[in-house]
């Protein structure tokens, strides 16, 4: 089980992690998503090195299903999260990044 983990930064457009061991662990624990996304902890400090963290996505190699997450619009306390289809996901991965616009489209 390979877990994948993609920050969009405004100055890195896909910064790959891939030191969590689970789902879990990628989204909600200390270095995961919704920490990177509040700036909380260590992980937080990700903004200083690589800009305002415009998205988060996670999934698991050989699901069908993926979450992306981001703070809500107009929100610095309150995470949005979604399920996107892995192949999608798949694809940024080749194309190695996201536009903001790519992004908005995976919360609609």
């Amino acid at each position: 089980m390979t877990i994948k983990y993609r920050a969009v930064h405004e100055r890195n457009s896909w910064r790959k992690v891939n030191s969590h061991q689970s789902l879990e662990s990628a989204i909600s624990g200390n270095d995961g998503a919704k920490n990177l996304l509040l700036r909380k902890g260590r992980v937080g400090k990700k903004w200083d090195d690589y800009g305002a963290v415009r998205g988060v996505l996670v999934w698991e190699e050989g699901s069908s299903q993926g979450t992306a997450l981001r703070l809500k619009p107009g929100s610095t306390t309150e995470v949005q999260t979604e399920t996107v289809p892995v192949h999608k996901l798949e694809e940024h991965e080749k194309r190695g990044g996201l536009t903001d616009r790519e992004i908005e489209s995976c919360f609609l």
